[in-house]
């Protein structure tokens, strides 16, 4: 406590020696105040990004790169795909093998992890890819990852991401792109029927015969 009756953070390390032939006690008191604040300001900060992160309706994670460890995925695997505590701990934390398409789980690893040293501040790296959900369906996603912070040496030692549900907008655009087709199917079905019924219209009108035929196109 300081004079002023505010309490402080201290650490105490004491040693004992002998001293002619009496045992005495050496302490040493640090004030360590600003590091406990930081300590409970970053403390505060991991909870806030805990909250939010339970209540997002989207997938938010923190990928540790020295690891490869993704912090807070398990929750969007739940909220998100529909998975089980138990079916997460199965996968002991091969999460990436588990949930990503065979068509993409190269394309992450060999080609979107190693974009990560390039990354600036601020920069995102997007990228869609599919993601199994717990009936093993596939589900199209959209994902953003972003430097989250640095080693020392200013290379990125965490990446924070965020995947977003796309499939509904995928199947809209597969429903539109097939409804194109059967126009353009239907529209050369429609010509070809016009240059028939011309082929078979087209006698000869000076002698009324048809053993002169006239081939029109009309696009």
């Amino acid at each position: 406590t300081r004079k002023d009756g505010s309490n402080i953070d201290v650490e105490v390390s004491a040693n004992g020696t002998f001293f002619k032939g009496e045992k005495l006690i050496f302490s040493v008191v640090r004030d360590i105040s600003e590091r406990k604040q930081a300590e409970r300001e970053a403390e505060k900060k991991q909870k806030n990004i805990e909250k939010i992160i339970k209540s997002s309706p989207i997938i938010i994670f923190i990928l540790n790169l020295e690891e490869d460890y993704p912090e807070f995925l398990p929750y969007g695997m739940k909220h998100c795909l529909g998975y089980s505590d138990e079916q997460i701990d199965a996968m002991q934390g091969e999460y990436a093998e588990a949930l990503f398409h065979p068509d993409d789980i190269g394309p992450y690893r060999n080609v979107i992890q190693k974009k990560y040293a390039a990354l600036k501040d601020g920069e995102a790296l997007e990228y869609e890819h599919k993601l199994k959900d717990s009936d093993g369906n596939w589900r199209d996603y959209f994902s953003q990852e972003f430097v989250f912070s640095r080693n020392p040496d200013g290379t990125p030692s965490q990446i924070i991401g965020f995947g977003m549900d796309i499939t509904s907008r995928k199947n809209v655009e597969i429903e539109i792109e097939k409804e194109a087709r059967n126009d353009e199917y239907a529209n050369r079905n429609n010509h070809f029927f016009l240059l028939l019924q011309i082929l078979i219209c087209s006698n000869d009108p000076k002698t009324g015969k048809d053993d002169e035929k006239r081939y029109y196109w009309y696009p």
